[in-house]
């Protein structure tokens, strides 16, 4: 007596839906045998080989010194971006105690909103200026760190003194 024969003798199961439900598993047992098959470690070595050379190239190109081509506009970069960090302080002092939104940045400093952005999230990364959620969206303040810069600076006479 087989074990299949108890089955159908107590549930009437119809064979359609058991050949579905095997189909159904099937996935699931490939899936098995896959992550069986990893940690038994049948990795084909042919496959490990190339998938490390091809990283061994990725490091070495980025591991090779930058052309003095692509070194002058990153640094022409970066003087942007400390100009820009230093028209959103003298926004931020201009404002006072009171907090500035992102556009209100932009538009009082004279940039572009990605380019004002970008120098907030420098100076929040410094610890120079402060970023609160409210209602109407995150206003940023100059913290006690970034007024004592922006005096010795001379963006303003007496920030935060």
């Amino acid at each position: 007596m087989s074990y299949l024969s108890f089955l159908t003798a107590t549930v009437a199961i119809p064979v359609w839906l058991l050949i579905l439900m095997l189909a159904a598993m099937v996935p699931f047992f490939l899936k098995l045998y896959r992550l069986w098959r990893r940690f038994r470690g049948a990795e084909q070595p042919g496959e490990m080989q190339e998938g490390q050379s091809v990283l061994m190239k990725l490091v070495s190109i980025r591991r090779s010194a930058p052309s003095a081509k692509k070194a002058a506009p990153a640094r022409a970069r970066t003087d942007e971006q400390k100009v820009n960090m230093g028209r959103v302080l003298k926004a931020l002092v201009s404002q006072g105690e009171t907090g500035l939104l992102l556009q209100s940045i932009a538009d009082r400093s004279g940039i572009a909103t990605t380019q004002a952005k970008q120098a907030v999230e420098r100076l929040l990364d410094k610890h120079l200026i402060e970023e609160v959620p409210g209602m109407t969206g995150t206003k940023y303040f100059l913290t006690d760190l970034g007024k004592n810069y922006c005096a010795r600076k001379g963006l303003v006479k007496s920030a935060g003194r």
